[in-house]
């Protein structure tokens, strides 16, 4: 039971906290407005475990149920504005958005399919007025302070009202709607499709179920001087919504750290930052959670977990520094990373080495580069990164335990924070030697992984594909480079491009079978090769594709062949060959095991060249 003296409050209210039922609660004097700082609306409707269809759920069993007259909803958390006929509504967001999407669809439905009767006047407008305090035009009982939000609740109202079925058509045009307004649309869009083939409520009993909803289903309502107070009780009190994140907690506790003056731009700026990370196609970078766990990790050397984000920043890191320089910084962060996953420094230009992380979704490594964001000369800059792509991709070839890896990246995080903007290119090497080295166990144990890497096994594939993309485009890159790295990635799915297909040498279904098994889904019988050539020589002996291979614009590819390319481009790849001591052992015109091994070693060596930064990657651009 909620005792005011549990929460230790010195506020204006009174000695009980009241219980409104859903009606009275949407039809107070006031508007109940979502804080700019508060989270996206997120309740799930898209299964049966999502919350949206759970608490249709609830509220069927209740209505169906004679001989249940309550059913209390849980508590929400107002505090008071300047505005008095504005409340901000703290705790309850989602409970109170989804019902109140319930009500506009359950008028809708009954106007659009003529279910009211003569007599029904009375609870129509109730009704109405639950769902609008104006009978001219929209004045919401529930808004948001962000605009594009609000513009979707007109445009539910619109359709609410609207008699036209084609009012329908603007409900699937979400595309550049922010995900708060998805999530708005597709509540609306679930309830509406429950209503009309009658799943939830019969279409003779809907009516006074929506009656028993409004007058039964009973709210806890706690309303509080200002925002701190509220937030406080809200981090204690135990409610029905969305368990918090840590992202959540710690943008909370700054609340309670600072004035409601502050609150104005320190929402500005997480909202900043919101937006910025909802731009990143990986969903593990759209999460502020990720975010803060990585300046965590630049600041503590040790590794600081999700869970354990709130305590570290409210217990240790705000007793030194100031909430609203630390939200301005997340924003800043924000932008980077947005940058660092397209492969981009704002100030320093490209970032190509980093796609084989990327590729292979690796994203444990972005603190250090965080860490290292406002290095100021670009060749220092550009060394670290090359220091992250490298180590990165060891991790992600030789498949180091990843505890092990993430235990690496705070301290080595720590270190370029603690360097600072103006560090060189030889601290970052003696920090790199003693954080982040390349051990010669994990090396040996990536060169083994090549050789044994397997064309049908689903996670070597992507490897293989990383490997030999990778490497087509350092080759490139000492010659004559085509396409821009992503390019060399790109996998023959429907794209604007048409990308590349991982071809074998040997056909699977070869008419002369001249390789053992094992080593025909090895790295060493894979090309990269234009889908229409792949088409084209189908399941054609492995000598009888040497025009594919020659025409092809790759140099990697071509290097499957003795044919002459250009003066330039035999005398870099004799070089290449030499400095890695590879003998060309494979032969086109008799393609056998041992053609395949070598052409193994000469991969492995490669790639292990590019790795451990022995080979370096000229004109180091897109």
């Amino acid at each position: 039971m909620l005792k005011q003296a549990d929460f230790h409050i010195d506020s204006k209210a009174e000695n009980w906290v009241p219980v409104l039922s859903i009606e009275k609660y949407f039809t107070q004097d006031f508007s109940l407005s979502i804080p700019p700082w508060q989270r996206e609306y997120t309740w799930d409707s898209s299964d049966n475990d999502g919350q949206v269809p759970v608490l249709l759920e609830d509220l069927k069993s209740f209505i169906e149920n004679p001989e249940k007259n309550e059913y209390l909803i849980g508590a929400v958390i107002l505090c008071d504005t300047d505005d008095a006929k504005e409340k901000y509504l703290i705790d309850g967001q989602q409970r109170t958005l989804t019902l109140y999407l319930l009500m506009m669809c359950c008028e809708k439905f009954l106007r659009m399919n003529k279910i009211y009767s003569g007599n029904d006047y009375l609870f129509q407008t109730r009704l109405h007025k639950m769902i609008n305090s104006s009978d001219i035009g929209f004045s919401p009982r529930v808004k948001f302070n962000q605009e594009n939000a609000n513009l979707i609740m007109t445009k539910i109202h619109d359709w609410a009202k609207a008699d036209s079925l084609d009012a329908d058509k603007w409900l699937d045009e979400i595309d550049s709607y922010s995900q708060t307004q998805k999530n708005l649309l597709t509540v609306i869009k679930y309830f509406y499709k429950e209503l009309s083939q009658d799943k939830w409520l019969s279409r003779e009993n809907l009516i006074a179920g929506i009656d028993k909803v409004l007058k039964n289903v009973k709210v806890i309502q706690l309303t509080l001087d200002n925002q701190t107070e509220a937030i406080e009780v809200f981090d204690r009190i135990n409610h029905r919504g969305m368990q918090l994140s840590g992202a959540d907690l710690i943008k909370n506790q700054i609340f309670q750290m600072v004035p409601d003056a502050s609150f104005e731009e320190i929402s500005s700026n997480w909202q900043s930052m919101v937006e910025t990370l909802r731009k990143n196609k990986s969903t593990k970078l759209q999460d502020p959670k990720y975010l803060l766990r990585a300046h965590a990790w630049t600041i503590w050397k040790t590794k600081v977990t999700y869970d354990d984000l709130a305590d570290k920043y409210v217990k240790e890191y705000f007793k030194s520094n100031d909430p609203a320089n630390f939200s301005e910084s997340l924003k800043d962060y924000a932008e980077a990373l947005a940058g660092f996953a397209e492969l981009n420094h704002q100030a320093h230009g490209a970032l190509p080495q980093l796609m084989p992380a990327k590729f292979l979704g690796s994203v444990q490594h972005y603190p250090v580069l965080l860490a290292g964001n406002s290095i100021k000369k670009s060749d220092a800059f550009l060394h670290l990164y090359r220091q992250v792509s490298a180590r990165t991709a060891l991790y992600v070839f030789s498949q180091e335990r990843p505890p092990k890896f993430e235990s690496i990246i705070p301290t080595w995080a720590n270190a370029i924070r603690e360097a600072g903007p103006d560090v060189t290119v030889a601290e970052l090497n003696k920090i790199f030697t003693e954080s982040a080295p390349f051990p010669d166990e994990m090396i040996a144990q990536m060169r083994i992984n090549v050789a044994n890497w397997s064309y049908g096994n689903g996670s070597d594939k992507k490897k293989i594909r990383a490997a030999i993309s990778y490497m087509s485009y350092a080759l490139d890159s000492m010659l004559e480079r085509k396409f821009n790295v992503t390019e060399y990635f790109e996998t023959k799915k429907p794209r604007k491009k048409p990308g590349w297909d991982l071809d074998h040498i040997e056909p699977s279904a070869a008419k002369t079978n001249s390789l053992s098994s094992e080593l025909k889904n090895s790295i060493g019988n894979l090309v990269l090769l234009s889908p229409p050539d792949n088409r084209a020589a189908k399941n054609t002996d492995a000598f009888d594709k040497l025009g594919y291979y020659d025409n092809s614009v790759l140099y990697l590819t071509k290097t499957v062949t003795d044919t002459k390319i250009t003066p330039k481009a035999d005398k870099v790849i004799s070089e290449l060959l030499s400095s890695l001591k590879v003998e060309r052992n494979w032969d086109l015109e008799n393609w056998n095991d041992e053609s395949v091994l070598s052409r193994v070693n000469f991969y492995t060596e490669f790639l292990t060249a590019l790795i451990t930064l022995e080979l370096d990657i000229p004109a180091d651009t897109y």
